[in-house]
C-alpha cells in the first residue's frame, strides 16, 4: 500500500476504534436513544422524561447474580449516566449489607483497586450495634460509597437510604460528558426519588 493510500485509511481505523469503545455493557457515551436501544436488543420497560432528561429503563437484568433493573439516563439525547439498580429483598435489613460486600467483592475483582472508600455514619445512634447496620442505613444515618475512576468512567456502587428504605445501586457517568451534562440539567436536576431511577427496595 501506498503512502497517499494508508494515509487515506487512518482516519477510517480511527473510526472505527472509537466505535468499538464500550463503556457499559454494549454502549458507549454519547450514543443516541436509538442506538442504546439497539445495542440492547430489546425494547425498553419504560421510557419517560425526568426534568431535561430522558430515561430508559429495563427490568429484569441480572448482575453478579442480583436481579437488578438498568437505567440509561441522556442529555440532549446524548447517553451521559447509567445505572444498575438492584431489587433483591430482603426480610433482615442487614441482608442489604451482605449483597453490598459481594457486588463489592465482584467489582474490585474486575475493576482493581477503587479509588476512594467511604463509610459514612450521619447519625451514630446504632454505630455501636452491627446488627442494626441495615436499619441504620435506611434511615440515612449510615451509607457506603465505594469510587473509581476510570480513563472514561467514573463508577460509584453505593448503599443509602432514607424513610426506611434502602437503595443499593451502581451509578456510571461519562468522565468527559459530566460537564456538559451538568450545563444541561443546571435547570432541573433529576429527583433521586423519581420512579425511573429509584430502586423497590424493602422496608
Amino acid at each position: 500500500m501506498n503512502l497517499v493510500r494508508s494515509l487515506a485509511v487512518l482516519p477510517l481505523l480511527a473510526s472505527v476504534s472509537v466505535a468499538q469503545t464500550l463503556d457499559f455493557r454494549n454502549t458507549s457515551w454519547g450514543m443516541n436513544r436509538e442506538k442504546v436501544v439497539a445495542a440492547e436488543g430489546a425494547s425498553p420497560s419504560q421510557v419517560g422524561e425526568v426534568g431535561s432528561e430522558m430515561v430508559l429503563r429495563y427490568d429484569s437484568v441480572s448482575f453478579a447474580g442480583l436481579n437488578c433493573r438498568v437505567v440509561y439516563i441522556f442529555a440532549k439525547d446524548r447517553l451521559v449516566r447509567t445505572k444498575y439498580v438492584f431489587q433483591q429483598k430482603h426480610n433482615e435489613q442487614n441482608g442489604f449489607l451482605a449483597d453490598f460486600a459481594m457486588v463489592e467483592a465482584f467489582l474490585i475483582g474486575v475493576l482493581d483497586r477503587p479509588t476512594e472508600q467511604r463509610v459514612s455514619w450521619r447519625d451514630d445512634t446504632n454505630k455501636t450495634d452491627p446488627q442494626r447496620y441495615g436499619a441504620a442505613v435506611s434511615l440515612g444515618q449510615l451509607l457506603y460509597a465505594t469510587q473509581w475512576k476510570r480513563p472514561r468512567t467514573f463508577i460509584t456502587h453505593a448503599l443509602t437510604g432514607a424513610s426506611g428504605t434502602i437503595t443499593h445501586e451502581i451509578e456510571y457517568g461519562s468522565v468527559d460528558l459530566e460537564s456538559w451534562e451538568d450545563q444541561v440539567t443546571k435547570q432541573q436536576a433529576v429527583p433521586a426519588d423519581h420512579p425511573l431511577v429509584q430502586t423497590a427496595a424493602a422496608p
